[in-house]
């Protein structure tokens, strides 16, 4: 078992590798993505505008982080709470993609830096504070919508 999953991932790292030296114009699901990515950067809470992107089935999982202790899964209403938090924790955020590599057919691999600045206070960060970040998400799509995601996520120092 173990021998054909590494095959598999094998296959699919060779699949990486030619896809990300044969685009000419950015796919269809880049432009996908950087809708995502630019709605949750607004913290937009326009329910319809993710329904065109995120497949009905979408789950999105958080692994731990400075902020996350435990492993987060969640389905669109949870992602729309999200949303609605952020908007209250940073009175701004900004998303740079530094990479994004299209493997196999469905599968998106995303590294950007974050960076907000807090709308909040507590006893371990002051309100207007910059933090900044670093993180990889792994996107799966299926019928062109955003179907999982992963999100890994390291926080700097602060």
């Amino acid at each position: 078992m173990l021998k054909v999953e590494l095959a598999r991932y094998h296959q699919m790292a060779l699949s990486c590798l030619v896809l990300t030296h044969s685009f000419l114009a950015m796919p269809a699901s880049f432009n996908v993505i950087e809708t995502y990515l630019k709605l949750v950067e607004s913290c937009s809470t326009d329910r319809t505008v993710y329904t065109h992107i995120l497949h009905p089935e979408v789950e999105q999982t958080e692994y731990p982080n400075l902020y996350t202790k435990t492993t987060q899964y969640r389905n669109l209403d949870g992602i729309m709470e999200s949303v609605r938090d952020s908007r209250e924790l940073v009175d701004a955020q900004r998303i740079q993609i530094t990479r994004i590599v299209q493997c196999a057919s469905e599968i998106v691999v995303v590294e950007m830096k974050w960076e907000g600045t807090l709308a909040i206070e507590t006893n371990r960060v002051r309100r207007g504070q910059l933090l900044k970040g670093n993180m990889a998400m792994v996107f799966e799509l299926r019928d062109e919508k955003i179907y999982r995601q992963r999100s890994y996520i390291c926080y700097e120092p602060f």
